[in-house]
Parts: structure tokens; sequence; C-alpha cells
């Protein structure tokens, strides 16, 4: 059952009478803060979040290369890259989450400051690590854009509150701020400061939600929850902090167990419950987070890289402590393909199912999901022929390095010819990446060549 009939089955139709109400007062009379808003709005004012963004025009940047790609952005293969490159981040989650906040028309509906707003969003930025491969505010604006999406696009906007939509799009900026680039793992066995203070329960996301309260309230110039009634503000707070703390993959599977219980036994997720709205938020974010693999390859791959190199750089510092690099955290090793296929398989593709039984408008995630999968296939399989070309290039004594996990990635795609070139090289340090201006894929080069 699509998620519009039922809401529209489980409140008789009337959608506006519920924009105000928190989950937990759905069911009974009308709320205060219903009733203090309604003063302040005549009735027919009040409308679905979809009829209220569909009379959103965009915004114009004066940047005409800014402007013709955000003109991409009601598309789901927005690459988000093309953006990053022009104005690299110092201004992605800024633009971005502007421009998708504009188009919801949530500071409207709410009747929010848009220079708080904006001035929030800079502050957020500032706020990511931007030397992170992943977990950077290119990350926290793609997972925001993928919520706009589901709530734009998929009808998830047309179901949820606009306070809820409102929670679920900042919690989705928000989601990973102040990241240090090492796992919660690494917070826990190092006994750092923040797995001391939060107990070592998802010791990263209690950081990212209370890093981004604690900024609200120390800059009020960028508070613009500020002219939100205070019960609206405590029921903002309530899913937010659900929001981003089931981000936390040691949660993942007791949510999507729940989630795919209740739809075995009803059918449907029943959103007059509070207890089903919240599994509701927790989905989209989830989905949002890991969902790369469903979308174009160019894209999915870019991320890809920036997990690895994360990755990585975390077995570094572990090595440097004198400790074991975790699991696919040691570049010095063959790269174990069928691992990053396992995380795919195991995490991501069940998760795309089941919220895509939930919110069916987003099916073309499963084509594409499908059609990256392939990829991975391939992938190990390239893997796997490529130690056993450098094993014989080794024995003939064309090739005098082990091909480590690192230049494996890199290899990965490329043609008979530059694999040949990487090799045949001294070392590994000969080969390098940069990434073509279309599609943002990487491509070998030799160092020393387009003047560097």
């Amino acid at each position: 059952m699509e998620l519009k009939s039922l809401v529209l089955c489980e409140f008789g139709g009337s959608y506006g009478e519920q924009d105000y109400r928190s989950p937990a007062s759905a069911g009974g009379g009308e709320s205060d803060i219903s009733r203090r808003l309604r003063r302040l709005h005549k009735q027919d004012s009040m409308m679905s979040l979809r009829n209220l963004s569909e009379k959103k025009k965009k915004i114009i940047s004066g940047n005409t290369a800014i402007d013709h790609i955000m003109e991409g952005l009601d598309r789901w293969g927005f690459n988000i890259f093309s953006l990053h490159r022009i104005v690299k981040e110092e201004g992605v989650m800024y633009y971005v989450g502007r421009e998708c906040m504009h188009r919801l028309g949530l500071l409207e509906h709410f009747q929010l400051d848009e220079t708080k707003f904006e001035g929030f969003l800079r502050l957020i930025e500032r706020n990511y690590h931007k030397l992170n491969p992943y977990h950077n505010s290119t990350h926290g604006a793609d997972v925001a854009f993928n919520i706009f999406f589901f709530l734009r696009h998929g009808g998830l906007g047309e179901t949820l509150t606009p306070l809820e939509s409102l929670a679920l799009f900042t919690s989705a900026l928000v989601h990973d701020v102040d990241h240090p680039g090492m796992d919660n793992n690494f917070q826990i066995t190092t006994g750092s400061d923040l797995a001391l203070k939060y107990n070592d329960k998802s010791v990263l996301e209690s950081h990212h939600t209370s890093t981004f309260f604690s900024l609200l309230k120390s800059h009020p110039d960028a508070d613009f929850l500020s002219a939100l009634p205070t019960d609206a503000k405590k029921t903002f707070r309530r899913l937010a902090v659900s929001s981003i703390l089931s981000t936390d993959l040691s949660q993942h599977f007791e949510i999507l167990q729940a989630v795919k219980g209740k739809l075995a036994a009803r059918g449907c997720l029943d959103v007059s419950q509070a207890e089903d709205r919240i599994l509701l938020l927790q989905m989209a974010i989830k989905t949002a987070d890991i969902c790369h693999v469903a979308k174009p390859i160019a894209v999915h791959r870019r991320w890809c890289k920036g997990v690895q190199d994360e990755f990585w750089r975390q077995g570094d510092i572990e090595r440097d402590l004198g400790m074991s690099p975790s699991a696919l955290m040691d570049r010095s090793l063959p790269l174990q393909a069928h691992s990053h296929k396992m995380f795919y398989e195991v995490i991501v593709s069940p998760l795309v199912d089941t919220f895509v039984e939930i919110v069916p408008s987003m099916v073309h995630m499963k084509k594409e999901m499908v059609q990256n999968m392939g990829y991975w296939d391939l992938f190990e399989a390239t893997v796997d022929t490529l130690h056993e070309s450098e094993r014989g290039m080794v024995e003939r004594g064309e090739a005098s390095f082990s091909l480590t996990s690192s230049t494996l990635f890199e290899l990965l795609g490329r043609s008979e010819a530059e694999v040949a070139v990487a090799l045949q090289a001294a070392d590994p340090s000969s080969v390098t990446t940069s990434f073509t201006e279309g599609n943002e894929d990487s491509v070998l080069i030799r160092k020393g060549e387009n003047g560097e």
C-alpha cells in the first residue's frame, strides 16, 4: 500500500489538520501548537508539503556554472561532485541545503528566518572535517539531497508532517558533523574521550547529535529553529535525536527487522502510530546515508573511493599506534573485493529493498543497485585477474612490486594498456589518480605528465 493512500485512510483525508501535531497527539484532539498556529494562518493556506513545494521556484545564485548544476537537483542522478568541483568544501552544503529547503517550502511554512538558516548551513559546513575523504560536508549535503528527493519525488512529503520533514532534512545535514574520520570501533578500542563520554554506545552518532544542538545554542545568529513554538522544538529534538542515532550501523538489523516484522504482519507501516512514524524516519535517513550504491555508477564509484581512502587512513593511524589495522583498512594487503560486495549484499540491498516496499515511488533505486552490484561482480573478477597477471609478470621479471589494495582500487575498470603501465612501473607511487570533467570517473596518469 502506498504511503499517501495509507495516511489519507488513517486521517480521513484531512492532512492539513495534522500539520503541527506530534505523532503522539495525532490520534487525539487538536494540539495547543496547532490551535496557536491556526490563529496565524487561514485554513485554506494549510497544505501538504508537496503542494507547498510545487509553488517554489529555484534560487538564482548569480554564478552561471552553479545555477546550471543546480538545475539537476530534481533528478535522482544529480552529481554532487560536479558542484564540489566548483565550490570545493566551502559551499556544497550551503548551495544544496539552501536550494533543497527552498524547494521544500519549509522555511516559509514555519516562518523561519532565511538568513539564520543560511548562517546555520555555513556553520555546520565549517564543523565537518574537510580532510576526511568520505565523512565530510559533501557527504552530509548528499544525504540531505537524498532526503529532499524522498520528500519531494518519493511521496514521503505527502505522508510526513512538515515538522517531521523539517527534522528529517535537518538531521541529514548534520548527521556526521565533526566526524573525526575514525569509526566507533576505533574510538572504543583506543578509549578516546568521545568513547568515555558516551560510554561506548553509539559514540559518534551521539557526538554528532550533541554537536548539532550545541552549535545551535552557542550561535543564536544561526539558530533558525528559534521561532518554533516550544512544543514544536521539543518534538523536533525528539525526532532529530532518534533519526541521527539510527545511522549507527550497530542498530541496523534491529531497526530493519522491526520494519520487516510490521510489513509481514500488516503489509504496511501504520502511520497513525508514533512508533511506526519514527521507524519511517529512521528508514529514510538510513537509506539516504548509504544509498550511493543506487546512484549512477560514476557517482557510486567516487563515494566508494572516499570510503576506502578513509578506511586506509584509519589503518595507517592504527599501525602508527602499534595496533593491527582493522579489517579492510590495511592498504598493504591484497584488496578483499568480496568484502565490499558482501557489505552491499548483506547491509545495503535488504535496506533498499525494504525502503522501496514502504516508498514504492523510489523503485528505480533497485534497478540502479542491481546494475552496480553487477559492477562489483566484475570488480571481484578483475582483482583476481590482476593478481594472476602480477604474479606472472613478477616471475618473468617484468614487474617488481606487490600489487597492493590501494593500487588495485585505482586500476579497477581501467584499460589493459593502463593496467600494463601500472604493473611495469618501478613502484606503486608512479601511479596516481585524476578525475575527468565529464563523469567524475577515475583515470590513471603517470607522475610527470600533465605538467605535474
